[in-house]
């Protein structure tokens, strides 16, 4: 009983600190949202590692958090990851060498989806047990997050856009712009 009380306690506490996300990331950048993500998860969660795939932001962004050193080279982690990293691989119950360490890991696989887009988070933990349910739910509330508000981003992204285009379509066009009165009258 007392571990149970544990693990609740835990993931009630994550689930708190999770629930403040929205608000801190609003005015982030989608590669600000991506490493705030995988520090969170890397210390909350206490992983080997975790990895991000970030196609599209610049060029492809690969970008890891270890437990060692913070920080990690994301696209040599990346090439040891390959194989769960295609479209086709299986979410969990994935066991790899540990590409930073002795031994084995056991990995976890999310797709972060929005839009058109994807980014693939990997989740890493020496483990044996690992993704437990309280770590799923975690890392599957810690990912939507990231999902809604970089759906959320960009749209206002596009929109700020959108505008800036149609302000200048109109002041361009108010110099050949001519109003009449319905008598046929120009109005000024």
């Amino acid at each position: 009983m007392p571990d149970e009380t544990r693990f609740l306690r835990r993931t009630m506490r994550d689930m708190v600190a999770l629930s403040a996300l929205p608000a801190a990331w609003v005015k982030l950048e989608p590669l600000q949202i991506a490493e705030s993500l995988a520090d969170l998860l890397q210390t909350s969660l206490g992983l080997e590692f975790v990895y991000l795939r970030l196609p599209g932001i610049d060029a492809l962004v690969e970008l890891a958090r270890t437990r060692q050193g913070g920080r990690a080279n994301g696209a040599a982690i990346g090439r040891a990851l390959a194989p769960i990293l295609d479209p086709g691989a299986t979410d969990s119950g994935l066991t790899l060498a540990n590409p930073i360490g002795q031994g084995t890991v056991q990995c976890v696989r999310i797709p972060i989806r929005w839009e058109a887009r994807e980014w693939i988070l990997v989740a890493a933990s020496c483990v044996p047990a690992f993704p437990t349910i309280e770590d799923r739910l975690v890392l599957s509330v810690s990912t939507n997050h990231a999902a809604a508000m970089l759906a959320r981003n960009f749209a206002e992204a596009s929109l700020r856009e959108s505008e800036s285009r149609y302000r200048s379509v109109i002041a361009a066009m108010q110099e050949g712009i001519l109003l009449f009165a319905t008598d046929g009258a120009i109005r000024s």
